[in-house]
């Protein structure tokens, strides 16, 4: 609430707030000056630099997206309510297109995004991987097999992912193969609920 807060870091040690865009986004990704942000059931695609608002893109199904990721030229985004990983090309950050969907039976209402390498990662009541090597259609590759709560999920580039469990901290898990997302290497306790 309150509107997409355009902030000017270049200097890091004083902020300021440029602009204000009258919109309440809950989800936002930003690549090449574009932010790309979820607002309701709609992707809008905003200009950093002039604030205007350049496309407006429907979501599929109703519900809120809870996951944003980007990888590559695509973005994919988690729409909990109807449980949908939608795929959306922004090679022409004037024309965003949606490109394919899947139905994912997540028993959260609070799912997080992570892609990387043709996979997307979904963490919400355990952590389910995603083939998107074809972002036009997007298949399973392993659904939930240890159920927790899971809140957030980053990848740090070498088979290591940092899971977000709420009351249970943070899990380091391997996901060198992604068939087999039960590998913890430890976790981290947390003095209070940890959501991302």
């Amino acid at each position: 609430n309150g509107g997409l807060q355009l902030v000017d870091v270049s200097g890091p040690m004083l902020p300021v707030l440029k602009q204000t865009i009258n919109i309440n986004a809950s989800q936002v990704e930003v690549v090449d000056g574009i932010a790309y942000a979820t607002v309701g059931t709609s992707l809008r695609a905003v200009d950093l630099l002039s604030g205007e608002q350049i496309q407006q893109v429907t979501l599929p199904g109703s519900g809120t997206v809870t996951g944003l990721a980007r990888d590559g030229s695509y973005l994919y985004g988690f729409i909990s309510g109807p449980d949908i990983l939608f795929t959306a090309d922004k090679s022409n950050s004037a024309a965003v297109t949606l490109k394919g969907q899947l139905t994912v039976s997540i028993a959260s209402t609070d799912v997080g995004v992570f892609a990387g390498n043709g996979v997307a990662y979904l963490a919400g009541s355990g952590m389910r991987t995603i083939d998107i090597s074809n972002p036009a259609n997007p298949t399973l590759i392993s659904d939930s097999d240890l159920f927790f709560t899971a809140r957030n999920i980053a990848l740090n580039g070498s088979g290591l992912a940092l899971i977000a469990s709420e009351d249970q901290g943070i899990g380091v898990y391997d996901i060198i193969d992604p068939q087999n997302k039960n590998n913890v290497v430890f976790s981290i306790d947390t003095p209070g609920f940890t959501y991302g």
